[in-house]
């Protein structure tokens, strides 16, 4: 559930041939391999812990590392591809998801897991933010919407299979299998790119990296008040996944005895949720606006956050039980994340709308980066410890997108 990327030379313009099927492929493979690198291991935390003799919330930080590595790597990964091609970043940055993913499955150690994760993410982000560019530097219009709803699509079915995926590894075959599966993914993604991706971005069309007036503009952005509600509503809303994510493979794993395969399922109901609402709201915003669809959304966020918090507190959080606002947590997500970014793009000029993409993906992975530590920390004794971020979250991007955007005023 991550989104939008960096500013790129050549928005609006085509600066090379539409791509070729095999191409487009490539592009999803790329996200789908980032997908599988977020939450295809988390059904194998608890086995991870025991393989370390660690408790299970210990291991968890190996999610913040690659977050915020990952949201740090997306301010600047545009600009480096801007100036020297897309065609040696996509192969550097998968290269070092290949050789990441391998250091995680031979990790001895928690502490060397985390530092190969902090790689990872760089290469993942690498992936996805690349994926984009390419798209923006070979389309347009019509085109351009069409490609990249396929890579939506990628985005959002990644973390619906990869927990099944990895929950069937670690029960056959242990946690290990899962990174070396990703790592032979990624290599595959990286032979398919050196054979079949052409260099999109002709020198002609390439600008230097000026990080100094970059940095500048992201700085200014900040003053746009609009523009920091919606924001800060996507990173948020995210951050709650993020946070159930963490917890969730201690609370039903560890705690509830769920079986990882079992665990992958529960946990497909969240992505799958949030694709069937995301394409009801694409066919609402025209009745409905977006800020009314965000007010919706923010009531279902809240609903499935709170709930949980409520099972918890009540010793009532069975697995079963947590799913229901589970679903309602996917509905939320569904009807806020894309309208918020919509927002947040028409509240600012044309001309800063890359670099304001990039800025609230960085919010997006950051806050959820701030999620994952939060919940990492804390002794699990129930589903509470993983319900009270999520809750605050919810109600963080309700109050920020009422106290921002004020859309009562319009």
């Amino acid at each position: 559930m991550t989104d939008p990327a960096p500013p790129f030379a050549g928005v609006g313009t085509v600066a090379a041939p539409p791509l070729r099927p095999s191409a487009m492929a490539l592009l999803v493979a790329m996200l789908f391999a980032s997908q599988m690198a977020i939450t295809a291991f988390l059904p194998a935390l608890p086995a991870i812990g025991a393989a370390f003799a660690v408790h299970t919330a210990d291991v968890a930080i190996i999610i913040p590392a690659f977050l915020g590595t990952f949201a740090v790597a997306q301010l600047v990964l545009g600009p480096l591809a801007d100036a020297l091609g897309r065609r040696l970043i996509v192969l550097s940055g998968v290269g070092l998801f290949v050789a990441a993913s391998f250091a995680c499955a031979l990790a001895p150690s928690v502490e060397f897991l985390v530092v190969a994760r902090v790689a990872q993410g760089a290469g993942a982000c690498t992936l996805i933010v690349l994926s984009r560019a390419i798209v923006r530097d070979t389309a347009q219009g019509a085109s351009a919407a069409r490609a990249l709803a396929y890579l939506s699509m990628a985005m959002g079915v990644g973390p619906a299979i990869a927990p099944l995926l990895g929950g069937a590894l670690v029960e056959s075959a242990g946690w290990r299998s899962i990174f070396y599966a990703t790592g032979a993914f990624g290599f595959f993604v990286m032979l398919s790119a050196a054979l079949l991706l052409p260099e999109t971005l002709p020198p002609a069309a390439r600008r230097p990296a000026r990080f100094g007036p970059l940095a500048h503009t992201y700085l200014d952005l900040l003053s746009y008040r609009a523009y920091m509600g919606y924001a800060l509503a996507i990173g948020l809303t995210n951050a709650i996944f993020h946070s159930f994510v963490t917890g969730a493979p201690t609370v039903l794993i560890a705690l509830k005895g769920v079986p990882p395969q079992q665990f992958g399922l529960y946990l497909m109901t969240i992505p799958i949720g949030f694709i069937a609402t995301t394409l009801v709201v694409s066919r609402l915003v025209p009745r409905f606006g977006i800020d009314r669809l965000i007010w919706i959304g923010g009531g279902f966020l809240v609903a499935g956050a709170g709930g949980m918090l409520v099972l918890g507190l009540a010793g009532a959080d069975a697995p079963l039980a947590i799913v229901p606002f589970m679903v309602l947590h996917s509905i939320g997500s569904g009807f806020s994340v894309s309208t918020s970014l919509a927002g947040a793009m028409n509240a600012v000029p044309p001309a800063l709308a890359g670099t304001a993409a990039a800025l609230a993906g960085f919010f997006q992975m950051a806050l959820s980066a701030a999620g994952s530590v939060a919940v990492s920390s804390m002794e699990h004794t129930s589903m509470v410890q993983t319900a009270i971020p999520m809750t605050v979250f919810a109600c963080g991007a309700v109050i920020a997108f009422a106290l921002l955007v004020r859309p009562w005023r319009r």
